[in-house]
């Protein structure tokens, strides 16, 4: 909610996002309400009062919205074909906040890294035919 102690009383509030307006001239409320938040909303909000003198400013308040990992994606390196005797790094990323915590990494449905000694990066060195399968 914008308040103001302003004589004469404001007449227009308008809400702004990261310095830009989010409410219209014609339509400003002095509370402004965020539905179905999605974390596209983090930002710094505040809001300006107006009347026939002149106009007020709010502090920003930032809004940093929660949300668990998105858009999960696992990258190869070296990319290509992977030859027995060789390495290959898996690199799991997400989109989160919080950041990610924790990542389990599996093979064939089945997890191949420990609770506490998940990384966001699994190594297999020496590649052996019995390492291939799916990983993710």
């Amino acid at each position: 909610m914008c308040s103001s102690n302003a004589n004469p009383p404001v007449h227009r509030y308008t809400w702004f996002k990261s310095s830009r307006a989010i409410t219209s001239w014609r339509g400003s409320e002095q509370s402004y309400t965020i539905k179905d938040i999605k974390p596209s909303d983090s930002g710094e909000y505040y809001c300006e009062a107006v009347n026939g003198i002149g106009s007020g400013w709010s502090p920003h308040i930032p809004i940093k919205v929660q949300y668990p990992p998105k858009s999960t994606s696992v990258s190869v390196s070296p990319s290509g074909e992977i030859v027995e005797g060789g390495s290959v790094t898996l690199t799991c990323s997400g989109n989160a906040n919080p950041p990610v915590q924790r990542y389990t990494w599996f093979k064939n449905s089945r997890a191949i890294t420990s609770w506490r000694g998940s990384e966001q990066s699994y190594t297999i060195k020496d590649i052996k035919p019995s390492d291939s399968g799916e990983y993710y």
